[in-house]
């Protein structure tokens, strides 16, 4: 494994590129600073792409007020996200079954902490006020979520 880290994404490239080549290195990961240079990346067949810009404009994202609903972690150079939200006593979610919510098909709750004990839920599981809910989501889906349950806080 080759990992090429230095601040310039074209260094970073060139010593991807010689080391599959001329040395043969199964797997190469790279650090790109430019968002706009991942596709290209990806095109000349570098494994692994980690942006350094976009993690750091992601975590700023994330930081802003999205009510109760926050990323925990990042998967898949963030596409899909593990995510937690606070459940309020406004929120539609309350006092319903797992099972009853309408939930997107790229969303899948992980588990639900009521009363500082861990549930991992099933079908019949009620959530109450106060619960903390992991769910494993999207990151488009994350965002209609947090959005959805804003709306309900104000």
């Amino acid at each position: 494994i080759v990992a090429a880290v230095t601040g310039t994404d074209e260094e970073n490239l060139v010593i991807c590129q010689i080391a599959k080549v001329n040395f043969h290195i199964r797997k190469t990961i790279a650090r790109v600073n430019n968002p706009k240079n991942i596709a290209m990346f990806r095109a000349l067949g570098i494994d692994r792409i980690v942006c350094s810009t976009e993690v750091i404009s992601n975590m700023m994202e994330y930081e802003l007020d999205r009510g109760d609903c926050r990323i925990v972690q990042t998967l898949e150079r963030g596409d899909t996200l593990l995510a937690e939200m606070t459940v309020k006593p406004v929120n539609p979610w309350v006092n319903r079954k797992i099972k009853d919510l309408r939930l997107p098909s790229e969303c899948v709750i992980m588990s639900v902490l009521h009363e500082g004990k861990v549930i991992f839920p099933r079908g019949d599981t009620e959530i109450s006020a106060e619960d903390k809910v992991l769910f494993i989501t999207s990151r488009p889906v994350f965002d209609r979520i947090a959005k959805e349950l804003i709306k309900y806080e104000n």
